[in-house]
């Protein structure tokens, strides 16, 4: 597998040279140890991944984040106990949800009325009236929780466990349909729209499983910590972030064999943690909560277009619902918008 510099091109002088030109003119960041300023939302056409703005004010450590389809998030703060909905049409924050733990992810009904949120290490999901934030009921599913996913047609969601487990919950009751034992912490769930077949990860391997049994059909380990993984457009390749050491690979999503990876060169670093990948799958976004960065990377050839330094510890992406905004949740006490 090549190893690229920041555009995946070998570097000459005339070439640093280019390259130093066009990140002046083109590449939108904000100068290292400054605070990310705060600017008016504005939407474009497309999405461009460069600096936007900053919800700010959020207590806590805001971490995991969830987006419904209409565009309402849960932005999930550890160390408060409680989350915030924020309304990705307009960037402001919704009101507040007093939950009485440490919630870690949310996922939503189709209608997107109703948030379903799992505890950190804990043993009971919540249900979310995102209408008036309040709590409406819990069950008892599974144990030691940390990623949650509705299934279409909202009849059951998946929940990854600290403990290498993955469960099938029929929703509205505790039944566990399935279940599949992958390894150590789940960290990263993506489904393959074409066959509902799913791919997970936890501890230093990758998994795919079948989209109707959660029987698992290919493993293979990536000698890192892996954290969260994208199914492209197409569903043949999925993008796994790799922490450390640190790299982003492409794998066949049948397989998993590597196709292509990036990692930084001349001095230059990053940790990948969350990643998203555009409602128009023009761009792979990527946080990197080591270098207060989000890099926005084409999901074609995995060449960096923009590194934009937001400060803090970038850690979850969500895009509003006409795909123009991207929201990342920093433990830094705030959300940045990028467009």
């Amino acid at each position: 597998m090549p190893r690229r510099t920041s555009f995946g091109l070998p570097v000459t002088p005339a070439l640093a040279l280019a390259l130093a030109l066009a990140a002046a003119t083109a590449c939108t960041s904000t100068p290292e140890g400054a605070n990310p300023p705060t600017l008016p939302p504005t939407d474009t056409s497309t999405f461009q991944g460069v600096l936007a703005g900053q919800v700010s004010g959020l207590q806590g450590r805001p971490f995991g984040l969830g987006v419904s389809s209409s565009g309402a998030a849960l932005v999930l703060q550890l160390d408060r106990l409680n989350a915030t909905r924020v309304n990705t049409a307009s960037a402001v924050t919704a009101g507040s949800v007093v939950l009485g733990f440490n919630a870690i992810d949310a996922t939503f009904t189709a209608d997107g009325s109703v948030a379903y949120v799992t505890l950190l290490d804990g043993a009971r999901v919540y249900q979310v009236d995102m209408t008036s934030g309040a709590v409406v009921d819990s069950v008892a599913a599974g144990a030691r929780h940390h990623r949650i996913l509705m299934e279409p047609g909202d009849s059951s969601y998946l929940l990854l466990s600290f403990d290498g487990m993955v469960r099938r919950i029929r929703r509205g009751t505790t039944v566990v349909r399935d279940s599949a034992t992958v390894g150590s912490v789940m960290r990263g769930i993506s489904r393959r729209t074409s066959d509902g077949s799913y791919i997970v990860t936890g501890g230093q391997a990758v998994a795919r499983l079948d989209g109707n049994t959660l029987a698992v059909t290919a493993v293979r380990s990536l000698n890192g910590h892996v954290q969260e993984a994208v199914h492209s457009a197409d569903g043949s390749r999925v993008f796994v972030a790799i922490e450390f050491p640190e790299k982003v690979l492409a794998l066949d999503a049948n397989t998993l064999a590597p196709l292509d990876s990036l990692q930084l060169g001349n001095g230059q670093a990053m940790t990948p943690f969350g990643m998203r990948l555009t409602p128009d799958a023009s761009t792979l976004l990527m946080t990197s909560p080591g270098t207060g960065r989000v890099f926005a990377i084409d999901p074609a050839t995995l060449d960096v277009r923009q590194s934009v330094f937001v400060g803090g510890i970038p850690r979850r992406i969500g895009f509003s619902a006409d795909g123009r905004r991207a929201f990342v949740t920093n433990e830094g006490g705030y959300l940045t918008v990028l467009r």
